[in-house]
Protein backbone atom coordinates (compact mmCIF):
# COMPACT_ATOMS: atom_id res chain seq x y z
CA UNK A 1 0.00 0.00 0.00
CA UNK A 2 3.21 2.36 0.76
CA UNK A 3 4.23 1.66 -2.39
CA UNK A 4 1.52 2.84 -4.42
CA UNK A 5 0.99 5.78 -2.44
CA UNK A 6 5.02 6.77 -2.98
CA UNK A 7 4.60 5.80 -6.80
CA UNK A 8 1.32 7.90 -7.41
CA UNK A 9 3.23 11.02 -5.11
CA UNK A 10 6.11 10.57 -7.45
CA UNK A 11 3.57 10.31 -11.30
CA UNK A 12 2.14 13.51 -9.95
CA UNK A 13 5.62 15.35 -8.83
CA UNK A 14 7.09 14.63 -12.29
CA UNK A 15 3.64 15.79 -14.09
CA UNK A 16 3.74 19.33 -12.79
CA UNK A 17 6.31 21.00 -14.17
CA UNK A 18 6.33 24.72 -12.78
CA UNK A 19 4.65 26.27 -15.17
CA UNK A 20 1.48 24.53 -14.17
CA UNK A 21 2.26 24.84 -10.36
CA UNK A 22 2.05 28.28 -11.33
CA UNK A 23 -1.18 27.72 -12.86
CA UNK A 24 -3.02 26.29 -10.65
CA UNK A 25 -1.83 28.67 -7.92
CA UNK A 26 -3.72 30.92 -10.30
CA UNK A 27 -6.78 29.49 -10.55
CA UNK A 28 -7.23 29.44 -7.16
CA UNK A 29 -6.18 33.20 -6.58
CA UNK A 30 -9.09 33.68 -8.89
CA UNK A 31 -11.60 31.26 -7.92
CA UNK A 32 -11.66 31.64 -4.30
CA UNK A 33 -12.96 35.32 -4.43
CA UNK A 34 -15.91 34.25 -6.19
CA UNK A 35 -16.71 31.46 -4.35
CA UNK A 36 -16.75 33.80 -1.60
CA UNK A 37 -19.12 36.15 -3.54
CA UNK A 38 -21.36 32.67 -4.16
CA UNK A 39 -21.04 32.27 -0.20
CA UNK A 40 -22.39 36.08 0.24
CA UNK A 41 -24.80 35.40 -2.23
CA UNK A 42 -26.48 32.29 -0.34
CA UNK A 43 -26.26 34.12 2.74
CA UNK A 44 -28.09 37.27 1.64
CA UNK A 45 -30.69 34.90 -0.39
CA UNK A 46 -31.25 32.53 3.17
CA UNK A 47 -31.32 35.88 5.97
CA UNK A 48 -33.47 38.27 2.58
CA UNK A 49 -30.79 41.37 3.12
CA UNK A 50 -28.46 42.83 0.37
CA UNK A 51 -25.75 40.47 -0.13
CA UNK A 52 -23.09 43.34 1.53
CA UNK A 53 -25.55 43.10 5.14
CA UNK A 54 -22.65 40.37 6.18
CA UNK A 55 -19.75 42.83 5.54
CA UNK A 56 -21.45 45.64 7.29
CA UNK A 57 -22.29 43.66 10.18
CA UNK A 58 -19.38 41.74 10.86
CA UNK A 59 -15.92 42.90 11.28
CA UNK A 60 -14.96 39.15 10.30
CA UNK A 61 -16.67 39.29 7.16
CA UNK A 62 -15.51 42.84 6.27
CA UNK A 63 -11.92 41.30 7.27
CA UNK A 64 -12.40 38.10 4.91
CA UNK A 65 -13.97 40.33 2.10
CA UNK A 66 -10.61 42.80 1.83
CA UNK A 67 -8.58 39.35 1.61
CA UNK A 68 -11.03 37.63 -1.07
CA UNK A 69 -10.47 41.09 -3.06
CA UNK A 70 -6.74 40.73 -2.65
CA UNK A 71 -7.02 37.40 -4.11
CA UNK A 72 -7.56 38.64 -7.28
CA UNK A 73 -4.61 40.82 -7.87
CA UNK A 74 -2.77 38.29 -6.40
CA UNK A 75 -3.91 36.22 -9.11
CA UNK A 76 -2.79 39.03 -11.52
CA UNK A 77 0.81 39.32 -9.80
CA UNK A 78 0.62 35.08 -10.58
CA UNK A 79 -0.03 35.59 -13.90
CA UNK A 80 2.46 38.44 -14.57
CA UNK A 81 5.57 36.11 -12.75
CA UNK A 82 4.10 32.70 -14.94
CA UNK A 83 4.49 34.63 -18.33
CA UNK A 84 7.74 36.52 -17.13
CA UNK A 85 9.57 33.05 -15.67
CA UNK A 86 9.28 32.03 -19.14
CA UNK A 87 11.66 34.87 -20.50
CA UNK A 88 13.78 35.41 -17.20
CA UNK A 89 13.75 33.62 -15.05
CA UNK A 90 16.84 35.75 -12.98
CA UNK A 91 14.99 39.03 -12.91
CA UNK A 92 15.49 40.20 -9.51
CA UNK A 93 12.36 42.18 -9.31
CA UNK A 94 10.79 38.75 -10.14
CA UNK A 95 12.18 37.31 -6.85
CA UNK A 96 11.06 39.32 -4.93
CA UNK A 97 7.75 39.83 -6.33
CA UNK A 98 7.59 35.79 -5.62
CA UNK A 99 8.50 36.49 -1.64
CA UNK A 100 6.47 38.87 -1.04
CA UNK A 101 3.36 36.93 -2.53
CA UNK A 102 4.47 33.76 -0.86
CA UNK A 103 4.95 36.01 2.41
CA UNK A 104 1.21 37.35 1.97
CA UNK A 105 -0.01 34.25 1.80
CA UNK A 106 1.73 32.93 4.98
CA UNK A 107 0.38 36.25 6.76
CA UNK A 108 -3.06 35.52 5.75
CA UNK A 109 -2.82 32.11 6.39
CA UNK A 110 -3.95 31.12 2.94
CA UNK A 111 -1.58 28.13 3.42
CA UNK A 112 -2.39 25.68 0.20
CA UNK A 113 -1.40 28.64 -2.23
CA UNK A 114 2.36 29.41 0.20
CA UNK A 115 2.59 25.76 -0.22
CA UNK A 116 2.46 25.74 -3.76
CA UNK A 117 4.16 28.90 -4.33
CA UNK A 118 7.16 27.43 -1.76
CA UNK A 119 7.15 24.38 -3.97
CA UNK A 120 7.80 26.50 -7.21
CA UNK A 121 10.33 28.36 -5.15
CA UNK A 122 12.27 25.30 -4.06
CA UNK A 123 11.76 23.59 -7.30
CA UNK A 124 12.78 26.73 -9.46
CA UNK A 125 15.63 28.81 -7.33
CA UNK A 126 16.52 26.45 -4.28
CA UNK A 127 18.41 28.87 -1.78
CA UNK A 128 19.52 31.33 -4.94
CA UNK A 129 15.78 33.42 -4.03
CA UNK A 130 17.64 35.17 -0.98
CA UNK A 131 20.31 36.36 -3.21
CA UNK A 132 18.94 39.32 -5.26
CA UNK A 133 20.93 41.66 -6.40
CA UNK A 134 18.96 45.01 -6.97
CA UNK A 135 20.18 47.51 -9.90
CA UNK A 136 19.69 51.12 -9.58
CA UNK A 137 17.58 50.76 -12.59
CA UNK A 138 15.66 47.55 -11.46
CA UNK A 139 13.61 49.29 -9.08
CA UNK A 140 11.31 51.36 -10.58
CA UNK A 141 7.40 52.64 -9.91
CA UNK A 142 6.75 52.34 -12.97
CA UNK A 143 6.85 48.18 -12.64
CA UNK A 144 3.36 47.39 -11.84
CA UNK A 145 3.33 44.17 -10.57
CA UNK A 146 6.33 44.57 -8.30
CA UNK A 147 3.60 47.69 -7.40
CA UNK A 148 0.88 45.25 -6.72
CA UNK A 149 2.88 42.88 -4.72
CA UNK A 150 4.01 45.41 -2.42
CA UNK A 151 0.21 46.67 -1.85
CA UNK A 152 -0.84 42.53 -0.79
CA UNK A 153 2.02 42.26 1.29
CA UNK A 154 0.68 45.32 3.48
CA UNK A 155 -2.81 44.34 3.24
CA UNK A 156 -1.79 41.24 4.23
CA UNK A 157 0.02 42.50 7.05
CA UNK A 158 -2.94 44.74 8.11
CA UNK A 159 -4.95 41.55 7.76
CA UNK A 160 -2.90 39.44 10.16
CA UNK A 161 -3.00 42.40 12.63
CA UNK A 162 -6.65 42.74 12.67
CA UNK A 163 -6.95 39.06 13.15
CA UNK A 164 -4.59 38.94 16.06
CA UNK A 165 -7.18 42.24 17.68
CA UNK A 166 -10.58 40.48 16.55
CA UNK A 167 -9.28 37.38 18.67
CA UNK A 168 -8.20 39.02 21.56
CA UNK A 169 -11.79 40.42 22.04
Amino acid sequence: MRSVFLTLFDSIRRVLISARILLFTEIIFFVAPILFFVYLVLISWQTHLDILEPIKQSPVYALYFIMFLSFFFCGFVTRFIRKESKINKENPLLKVELLLLTGSQLLVLNLFCAALLVWYIQREYGQSIFKIKLKNQSITFKNLPFIISCYIFLVAILIFILRLVLKTQ
